[in-house]
């Protein structure tokens, strides 16, 4: 019930100042919508896991799980440099 006094006062508003509330909606919606992002193209991996080479990480964001474990096991990030991958 509240959207609807709500609308009703909106309605109101716009009577009194001599608009419609699609006009307001049109104006609002050039000014809230900002472009969008051009969708960017996907990284590649950098690291693989030994064990299971379907598991790939590219280097951004969080360390995945295996590689942390491994880590701690002594082995070093270089290890699971893919082969071809230049930096």
């Amino acid at each position: 019930m509240a959207v609807k006094a709500a609308y009703d006062q909106l309605r109101h508003n716009a009577d009194e100042l001599g608009v419609s509330i699609e006009e307001i909606l049109a104006v609002g919606a050039k000014t809230d919508i900002k472009p969008s992002k051009t969708p960017k193209a996907p990284v590649t991996a950098k690291y693989a896991n030994p064990l299971n080479p379907n598991e790939k990480w590219t280097g951004r964001g969080m360390t995945p799980k295996w590689m942390v474990a491994a880590i701690k096991l002594g082995k070093k990030k270089e290890d699971f440099l893919i082969v071809g991958n230049s930096l």
